[in-house]
This record gives C-alpha cells, sequence and structure tokens, in this order.
C-alpha cells in the first residue's frame, strides 16, 4: 500500500526503486547500502539521514562521491529536508554527478 503525502511524497515499506526513481527529481533516503546503490544506479541525486548501523559511512563516501546531501542525524526537521532537496534541485553538479556514476556503473553491468 503507498500512502501520499500532501499529494507529492510516496511512502511504502518496500519501494520498486527501479520503477518509481525515473520519475522523481530527488531521492530521499535513510542512507542504507541498498537504497543508495539504486539511487547511484538510477542516476538520482540523494538527501541521505541514518546513523545507524551502515548508514553513517554508506552517506559518507555518497556524500564524497557528490552525488548526495549528508544530513548526518538520524530524524531531520523539516527544515533540514527543506533545505538539503533545496540544495539537490539548485546546484546542477549533484545531477551531473549521479548521472555519471549510472553511466559507470552501466559499463560494468551490461
Amino acid at each position: 500500500m503507498v500512502r501520499f503525502i500532501n499529494g507529492r511524497c510516496a511512502r511504502k515499506m518496500y519501494l520498486p526503486y527501479d520503477t518509481l526513481l525515473p520519475y522523481t527529481n530527488v531521492f530521499i533516503s535513510n542512507g542504507g547500502y541498498n537504497g543508495s546503490m539504486n539511487g547511484v544506479v538510477n542516476g538520482m541525486p540523494m538527501l541521505l539521514v541514518g546513523t545507524d548501523a551502515d548508514k553513517e559511512e554508506v552517506s559518507a563516501r555518497a556524500e564524497y562521491a557528490s552525488v548526495a546531501v549528508n544530513l548526518r542525524v538520524q530524524t531531520p526537521t523539516e527544515a533540514q529536508i527543506r533545505e538539503g532537496v533545496g540544495k539537490l534541485l539548485t546546484e546542477e553538479g549533484y545531477k551531473k554527478r549521479a548521472v555519471e556514476l549510472k553511466k559507470e556503473n552501466e559499463k560494468w553491468t551490461h
């Protein structure tokens, strides 16, 4: 079951990444390995939150690769999310780098 919040956000326990991400501009994730790799595979700039398990390291790597804004918190505020998404949408480098990594990944997977 998918719940839409404010008619613009999808929330679901399981997200069919390859089905949904091509229709989005930004991917907000908890910074886990699986979600982050799906962001890379889909050429998606990411807003990453989460500090437990592997999330801190995965988020740091995505930030270092210039494909993500890493909020470095477990529970972000609405203002932090708004600011992070705004940065991803206005600074072209994130999308450009995400597409570059997507293409680089495609060389190795096809």
